[in-house]
């Protein structure tokens, strides 16, 4: 006879399946989140242009404001994830060095930056559900160092597995043990950033 916890987490497994294969048409595309986020500072104190300082994991001069955007996104698609049973956004994530990564964000930060929106071609946020979960992850994230973030990203086990492969490509493909992971893990954070934020 299964325990609980067992049937929870075939259950969890089998519902992380089907989630992965239709990956729920998520709203908006990581450039239009990371839009928004970037209006919430708009004095560029968190996102700012400062380089970070080179580590056994950085190995690259990445800006702290870049890393940072590119973090709050991992972070806020798994968050979602755990709240909605959906993605986000539609981008892929890339596992890198010091974290993860959307690779149209990283390449147009400057773009985002400087405050240039890329005109219509960018969705705005519409909807307050949305721009109420962005608000309130983002200023419960934002306490996060650099440090932390990268620490945190680190024992991802989609980063894990993916920076494990080795592959040419480093995408990070939410598997369903990885989904259900985070369901479990994440669950009691999240109700507390629902109650406290």
């Amino acid at each position: 006879m299964k325990s609980v916890r067992e049937k929870r987490k075939l259950e969890a497994k089998t519902k992380s399946k089907s989630l992965t294969k239709q990956k729920l048409q998520p709203k908006y595309e990581a450039l239009s989140i990371a839009k928004y986020l970037f209006s919430l500072d708009p004095e560029r104190k968190y996102f700012n242009d400062a380089k970070m300082a080179k580590t056994e994991s950085n190995l690259t001069k990445t800006l702290v404001g870049n890393f940072r955007i590119n973090q709050i996104l991992y972070l806020l698609q798994i968050f979602y994830y755990v709240k909605k049973h959906k993605f986000l956004f539609e981008d892929d994530l890339y596992a890198w060095d010091n974290g993860f990564m959307v690779y149209d964000v990283y390449r147009h930060f400057w773009t985002l930056y400087n405050g240039k929106w890329f005109g219509e071609q960018v969705e705005n946020i519409r909807d307050k559900e949305t721009k109420d979960f962005l608000n309130k992850y983002f200023n419960y994230f934002k306490q996060y160092s650099v440090k932390d973030l990268e620490e945190f990203c680190h024992e991802d086990p989609a980063w894990i597995e993916t920076w494990q492969e080795e592959k040419k490509e480093p995408k990070v493909e939410f598997s369903p043990d990885t989904l259900a992971f985070y369901e479990n893990f994440l669950d009691n954070r999240l109700q507390y950033i629902e109650q406290n934020q």
